[in-house]
């Protein structure tokens, strides 16, 4: 009977004390895409293994009078440096045929209050990844024939890395 009391005891315990617990079983799912995400200075946060946004520092635009955010990111084989003030987005192209584009939205910056005078390490900045593959359709070449006699062609053309003819005429 004390056993049971005893693991009916563990038992309440766990389910009072786990729930508040953040396990987090895979490290690289700390957002995902198009999620608003919020991230203080220093913070590495992991989209997926070799993705990932990095804030390095905000400083204060003196003529401007913005706060501005650098943050290093990697996706895929790519590292980016940039740096936004509120409301800032980029959209970025990596690769060549068939595009990896990665876009960021810098939202705003939060001041979290942790004492007398506020500095860059008292902000945490909200901001938005999207990134996927984009099928770029390319318009050209044209190809524009006009012989001046009846005359019979072959024209052939390869497509190394993909793709299709969109439009023939005739």
């Amino acid at each position: 009977m004390k056993k049971f009391f005893i693991l009916l005891i563990i038992i309440i315990t766990a389910v009072i004390v786990f729930p508040g617990c953040n396990f987090t079983l895979n490290p690289y799912n700390d957002y995902d895409y198009l999620d608003t995400v919020n991230i203080a200075v220093g913070e590495k946060l992991y989209q997926k293994v070799g993705e990932w946004t990095q804030l390095d520092s905000i400083t204060f635009d003196l003529p401007d009078s913005n706060l501005h955010a650098w943050f290093t990111c990697q996706i895929q084989d790519s590292i980016v440096k940039v740096d936004f003030n509120s409301g800032g987005y980029e959209l970025y192209y990596l690769g060549d045929h068939y595009s990896y584009f990665f876009s960021f939205y810098c939202m705003d910056f939060e001041l979290v209050a942790r004492g007398d005078s506020a500095n860059s390490n008292d902000y945490i900045v909200n901001f938005i990844v999207n990134a996927g593959l984009e099928i770029i359709q390319v318009e050209k070449p044209n190809i524009y024939l006009y012989p001046e006699k009846k005359t019979k062609m072959t024209v052939s053309l390869e497509f190394p890395y993909g793709g299709e003819v969109t439009e023939s005429i005739p």
